[in-house]
């Protein structure tokens, strides 16, 4: 398939139930809208890991019945090591918790997210998955130092039940980092666009993300 069509999808295979409580690392329902979108458009999509790691959807009903019927999908992904950017026309880092667990310090990912961001190719990282993007920080620099993004809130957070538990808030990390971070109320549809980086700020506003990065790839 031509490249202008092909899109990676990077998810987190960490087990967060030592956060959540409950298995799972990827929010099944964005997982599940960025495909639909993304295949109904015509684009190909291809899943990638850490190691190849089979990814741990967490399930409502409707995403239940989606990962049942695309099973085959989810234990078959790519390992982020075995990627080239190259190959791809972008990359989406749909809403997964588990980032702030693996992603956000996989420097096989920093080195492919360098190189999307070297090839002006479009980025797209999603609630959580957002914390996916500071796996490029180094001691004194961050790839995405200035730009102005999105990602969860303290103000959601804080009404988690998990919220003590979490290893790092992604607001503060982003704003340490360099970030220039804003949010709008909270569950509401979110999405920030600087240059070539595309941001939503929860998993509703999924579909509304990838709708603006396929846009961004036909440019």
């Amino acid at each position: 398939m031509d490249v202008s069509r092909k899109v990676l999808v990077i998810l987190s295979a960490a087990d967060c139930v030592s956060i959540t409580e409950t298995p799972g690392s990827v929010s099944g329902q964005s997982l599940m809208e960025a495909y639909k979108v993304l295949t109904t458009a015509g684009y190909q999509v291809v899943l990638a890991t850490p190691q190849g790691t089979a990814p741990e959807p967490q399930l409502n009903e409707i995403s239940g019945f989606w990962v049942r019927d695309n099973r085959q999908l989810l234990t078959t992904p790519s390992a982020i090591h075995e990627v080239n950017a190259e190959h791809y026309c972008g990359v989406i880092l749909p809403c997964s918790i588990g980032s702030i667990v693996d992603l956000i310090k996989d420097r096989d990912l920093a080195e492919l997210l360098s190189a999307f961001h070297r090839s002006n190719k479009p980025i797209c990282a999603i609630g959580w998955g957002v914390a996916a993007l500071l796996s490029t920080r180094k001691p004194d620099s961050w790839l995405f130092e200035g730009y102005s993004l999105t990602a969860p809130s303290n103000f959601e957070l804080v009404k988690t039940r998990y919220f003590g538990k979490l290893p790092l808030i992604v607001e503060d990390t982003i704003k340490d980092a360099g970030g220039v971070y804003s949010s709008g109320s909270n569950d509401s549809l979110h999405v920030i666009i600087d240059r070539r980086l595309i941001s939503a700020q929860n998993a509703p506003s999924t579909s509304l993300a990838v709708q603006n990065f396929m846009w961004m790839t036909s440019r």
